[in-house]
Formats: C-alpha cells, sequence, structure tokens
C-alpha cells in the first residue's frame, strides 16, 4: 500500500509549529507543539528528548497525530496520522542542525535527545 502524502496545497501548513498528539497511559491525548520538516519522501521529522511524556507515550505505542491549522482561515486543516520511529541521535547533531540557535543541553539536561520520523499512514486535508 502506497504511503498517502501531504498535499501541495497544504505543505505550507507545517513550516510553522504543529500539535503532535499521542497517547497518555491512561488513554487521553498528549498534545504538544513541535517544528517538524516534511521530507521528499513524505515523511515528517521532529526531535525530542527522553525525560518527556512524549517519548514515554511513544515507546508504549509509536503511533501519533500531526495536526495543522492555516492562522489565517481556521477551517483549512491539515491532520496526518503517523506511524512514530525513534532514532538515536547521537550527540545532538541531527536536533542541533534542526533547530539552529536552541540551547538542546539546557533544555533536555541530562536526557539523551532523539529524532523522530513519522510515516503517515492517513492524510486529511481540509479547505
Amino acid at each position: 500500500m502506497a504511503t498517502p502524502t501531504v498535499p501541495e496545497s497544504h505543505a505550507a501548513l507545517l513550516e510553522t509549529p504543529v500539535a503532535l498528539a499521542t497517547v497518555n497511559p491512561d488513554g487521553h491525548p498528549q498534545i504538544t507543539a513541535v517544528v517538524v520538516k516534511l521530507e521528499a519522501d513524505g515523511r515528517l521529522h521532529t526531535s525530542i528528548n527522553t525525560a518527556r511524556q512524549k517519548y514515554k507515550n511513544l515507546v508504549v505505542r509509536p503511533q501519533a497525530t500531526v495536526f495543522a491549522i492555516d492562522p489565517t482561515n481556521p477551517y483549512r486543516t491539515l491532520e496526518i496520522r503517523a506511524d512514530a520511529e525513534l532514532l538515536p541521535d547521537p550527540g545532538k547533531a541531527w536536533s542541533t542542525a534542526f533547530l539552529p540557535g536552541l540551547d538542546l543541553d539546557a533544555i533536555d539536561g541530562d536526557a539523551d535527545r532523539l529524532q523522530v520520523v513519522l510515516t503517515p499512514v492517513k492524510v486529511n486535508a481540509l479547505g
């Protein structure tokens, strides 16, 4: 089965922070604003650290949803349901390049940082 793709008409919605939702152990959604990068292969990439609930949720249930809203038209939205893969980020090299200017050591403390790769399984573009 082919991986669903983000329509070109909505790709720009991923250029600003988006909501990334996972499922907490109690079954409730846990949502965080993140920055993502849409790659040419249609997968999304972001970065998290191992001290956060988002990481714990993805280890147990490697599925997530990205949701973006057009700030000029709230009826134009993009929802991407995805399978998540956690990849090591030795020395925070990928994350530092992805998030230039942020002091990741100050944010992360002793936690490790990982790259998250989201492979779409369902894409809903409205508006």
